[in-house]
């Protein structure tokens, strides 16, 4: 269920076992199905009487904008409901504040494309969990500094 056995588990280390729970759900997640499907069930597929875009629109379009680097503009209203969801379920999801602290620096003498490859290759599942944890995790954030930037020669 988890990719994990047993025996792999029972020898991980606190911060090892958070890194393996955190973002990913797996371990949750069998428990939680019902109630993600339920909540999944208000999501509509058909437009909206004006035209607006359906739920599943709305979750593709922002899903596929953030994987673009792109913003997804929230009224302050969404944007205050999303935190309390975010504060709520901190348990679950993490601190919502974890990734604004601080400004992440490039790192120094890699090239942008260089670190947007490495990150596609993490998302793609191509590295073992536990080398991301030790090698890759730590310069996460300055990773995607990096790959934000554009060179100009």
């Amino acid at each position: 269920m988890t990719g994990w056995t047993f025996e792999q588990i029972r020898t991980m280390t606190v911060r090892q076992l958070q890194f393996v729970t955190r973002k990913r759900g797996r371990i949750l997640y069998p428990r939680l199905k019902p109630l993600l499907d339920a909540n999944f069930a208000n999501v509509s597929g058909e437009k909206g009487a004006n035209g607006e875009p359906s739920g599943v629109d709305k979750i593709i379009d922002a899903y596929e904008r953030e994987q673009a680097g792109q913003t997804v503009e929230l009224t302050s209203s969404e944007e205050r409901r999303a935190r309390a969801y975010r504060i709520q379920h901190r348990e679950y999801l993490g601190d919502p504040d974890e990734g604004q602290r601080g400004t992440a620096q490039p790192l120094p003498g890699v090239h942008p494309a260089t670190a947007r490859a490495v990150i596609a290759f993490v998302k793609a599942g191509g590295l073992p969990e536990e080398i991301f944890a030790r090698d890759v995790a730590p310069l996460w954030r300055a990773l995607n500094a990096t790959a934000a930037q554009t060179r100009h020669s």
